[in-house]
């Protein structure tokens, strides 16, 4: 179970109604990422839907980079998300390189707990969708728990990832009649990203994809310890828990993203010593 380490105290409507919300980015492997931490992030989602307008936030790693590097569909709906938020700690990390010291995490279970503090606190209407079997709806009376006054507006699991036109058609007009403020997408990356992409401009509402967050919340997984996070090792210990499905991921995929920052730092830099 995720620790509910947030403040009860609600975003004002003048902190976020007057927030211009001009994001700062930074360009990552060819993925703009957001500098933003949890309070303009939850400010932005506010805003969106205060304004009853749809928008994607990705919720990104190191993995989902590597995932777009291979898919150039993925990439360019990626970039046109609302925000693609700072989770692994390399990006943290870049992030500071580049100049934004104060960046920290926006790390997808903890955001996803405190977006429903916020959504229990101005009667937004929750979906839970992805997971495994009965799953979703776990995860409501779980979170259900932390702030009793959450208002689900409709589940469903996907515990088979890739949906038939049919299955997914059905998925839409569910969350269509529901009328949802937020849908939290917790398939995996990068099926939830793609899932996102392909169905934004069907759904009226905030779609968050948020990873392992479903695990973490109902306790099917162990939360990492803090410390392995703030050294960027997380991957080690998820690698642990499920080497069969991770272990191409990670031993793989982060010897490819490592080489491809190194080449971006080098050509950056020798953009910047070409310039003065």
């Amino acid at each position: 179970m995720i620790s509910k380490e947030i403040s009860r105290k609600k975003h004002s409507d003048k902190t976020w109604s007057n927030i211009t919300m001009r994001i700062k980015k930074q360009e990552i492997l060819g993925i703009p990422i957001s500098a933003i931490n949890y309070d303009r992030t939850i400010c932005y989602i506010c805003k969106q839907i205060q304004e009853k307008r749809s928008a994607y936030i990705c919720v990104s790693a190191s993995h989902l980079l590597i995932e777009c590097l291979k898919d150039a569909r993925l990439a360019r709906g990626v970039k046109k998300s609302s925000m693609v938020l700072p989770d692994g700690m390399p990006l943290v990390w870049l992030l500071r390189l580049y100049g934004h010291k104060k960046q920290t995490r926006v790390y997808g279970p903890e955001l996803m707990v405190r977006v429903c503090g916020e959504a229990a606190e101005r009667a937004w209407r929750i979906f839970i969708l992805g997971g495994r079997s009965n799953q979703s709806l776990k995860v409501y009376k779980s979170i259900k728990k932390m702030f009793p006054k959450l208002i689900l507006a409709g589940n469903q699991d996907t515990p088979w990832r890739a949906l038939s036109t049919k299955a997914e058609g059905d998925v839409i007009k569910k969350i269509q009649l529901s009328k949802p403020d937020i849908v939290f997408v917790g398939s995996g990356c990068p099926h939830q990203e793609k899932w996102m992409i392909e169905n934004s401009m069907h759904v009226r509402s905030v779609l968050i994809g948020v990873g392992a967050a479903f695990d973490y919340i109902t306790g099917y997984k162990k939360k990492p310890a803090p410390w392995t996070q703030n050294i960027g090792l997380e991957w080690a210990y998820r690698l642990y828990q499920d080497p069969k499905r991770l272990f191409v991921r990670y031993m793989i995929g982060n010897a490819t993203f490592a080489s491809a920052v190194i080449r971006q730092l080098i050509k950056d830099r020798w953009i910047s010593m070409s310039k003065k």
